[in-house]
């Protein structure tokens, strides 16, 4: 059995990658952000958002499942409402931190019950298998 067919059959091993690629996507779109000096607040999130999308979809094709993007759209709010919060700390009301908490809950909720029900890399979710293989489509395989 390959590296690949080991990688693929097991769960944590996919579990791993992803939150790999998660945190990658993270520190990348920190790093490029700042490299832009982009100085308005929106256009910082836009540019972070474009990189972590890329780095993510990336990822998901060279690991040939796209279930793997599926957490992004969990994730991705709770780290542009963090950004939010970060870039206005000055001037934090209750209601912010209400809202993030709330968010928090439903990014741990989703996230977690995609977590649970994954079965690794080895199989994408129904969602994704009923039209076939986004990375599959975008590369011909």
């Amino acid at each position: 059995m390959s590296v690949r067919d080991r990688l693929r059959a097991g769960r944590i091993p996919g579990v791993v990658i992803s939150i790999v690629a998660y945190v990658l996507a993270l520190v990348v779109a920190v790093a490029v952000t700042r490299a832009a000096g982009l100085d308005d607040p929106w256009a910082v999130l836009g540019l972070a958002t474009l990189v972590g999308t890329v780095v993510v979809f990336a990822v998901s094709v060279l690991v040939d499942n796209s279930s793997m993007y599926d957490p992004y759209w969990s994730l991705q709010p709770l780290a542009l409402a963090l950004y939010y919060i970060w870039t206005g700390r000055e001037k934090i009301d209750a209601r912010q931190i209400v809202v993030t908490v709330l968010l928090f809950l439903y990014s741990l909720r989703l996230t977690s019950n995609f977590y649970r029900d994954w079965p690794g890399l080895g199989k994408e979710t129904s969602a994704t298998c009923r039209s076939g293989s986004a990375s599959a489509k975008l590369t011909g395989r």
